[in-house]
């Protein structure tokens, strides 16, 4: 009886050993097309401006044609800032976008609104 027992005890070992191996492996989680990198107030041709840069990542096999809106934040509601530029396949861009800046305006940052992206 004993060694019946050590032998069934051996079996659900590697059961459950073989059960553990086999564990899912995380999924990653892709990057965003586009992500603002930097952003504040700048000097542009003798104006102070509220600028962000910022990033994008075609890693399609195919170029892109991204829209993107700029919402910059604060005093009140301010239009988006669209922005169009075309990225070819597996190559990032860097960019920068900027409004004028107002005196009465407290700026909180700057988020992407919207991302359309066409395939060409």
């Amino acid at each position: 009886m004993r060694t019946r027992t050590a032998a069934c005890g051996a079996a659900l070992l590697i059961t459950l050993a073989a059960c553990t191996t086999h564990a899912p492996t995380p999924t990653p989680v892709p990057a965003k097309p586009v992500e603002v990198t930097q952003y504040g107030t700048e000097m542009r041709h003798g104006h102070l401006v509220f600028s962000a840069q910022y990033t994008i990542r075609n890693t399609s096999r195919s170029p892109i044609e991204y829209e993107i809106a700029f919402k910059f934040d604060g005093d009140g509601p301010l239009e988006p800032k669209w922005v169009t530029r075309t990225v070819s396949a597996q190559k990032t861009y860097d960019g920068t976008v900027f409004v004028p800046w107002r005196r009465d305006a407290v700026s909180t940052g700057v988020e992407i609104s919207q991302v359309n992206q066409t395939p060409l």
